[in-house]
């Protein structure tokens, strides 16, 4: 094909570079693509070449994706290859980002269900709520019910409803309605039925 002329930085842009060869564009990449690939002005390039060179690119913007979808918070892997599908990358590049994380455990499903877990305990939401949406980011049953039981073996879920609804002042201001608002809530929030029950009994108590 022949010999790069020119690898130049472009203005928008600095970390992407412009290809030449022979003096005429070919392809504009990352700047990480061309350490990967060891381009340099001079070096010979032919058909062959250009394909794991386009290759490598798309194998390096799956990687950027992914990191930038971690950057935010931690996530499942099927979070990130469901994100990537949707950005339309192909099921090989996919896996290979995938093992490219995993390797380097930047995605672990058995971190983000604690981390996930822990969170949303703190904002008020019950166990039934929490495994319904671990199932729905991919994570394995067990292992998310392992790391519920381990939680919840510090934690009084009956009192985590119960901070809920005084959080909730409005509630309290219609005591007729109160065993209905109060169970409407927590139903909401993914409470369990006896959590509910003992939370509705307390509160008529007080």
């Amino acid at each position: 094909m022949g010999t790069i002329t020119a690898i130049n930085s472009q203005r928008r842009n600095p970390n992407r570079y412009s290809i030449f060869i022979e003096g005429k564009f070919v392809l504009g990449i990352d700047k990480k693509t061309v350490e990967d690939m060891g381009l340099k002005v001079g070096k010979l390039i032919d058909e062959k070449d250009l394909k794991k060179i386009t290759s490598q690119e798309k194998l390096n913007k799956g990687q950027a994706y992914a990191l930038m979808l971690l950057g935010y918070r931690e996530r499942s892997l099927r979070e990130i290859r469901m994100r990537m599908r949707q950005k339309g990358y192909e099921e090989k590049l996919i896996e290979k980002v995938m093992k490219y994380l995993k390797d380097r455990n930047l995605i672990n499903d058995k971190r983000f269900t604690r981390l996930w877990a822990e969170s949303r305990i703190k904002k008020g939401y019950g166990s039934w709520r929490i495994q319904s949406e671990l199932e729905q980011k991919g994570v394995n049953r067990e292992m998310a019910d392992e790391i519920l039981k381990d939680l919840y073996s510090g934690i009084d879920e009956v009192q985590v409803a119960l901070d809920l609804v005084k959080k909730k002042r409005w509630l309290l201001k219609e005591p007729q309605r109160l065993t209905e608002h109060v169970s409407n809530l927590l139903r909401r929030r993914g409470f369990s039925f006896e959590v509910i029950s003992n939370v509705v009994e307390k509160i008529h108590k007080t």
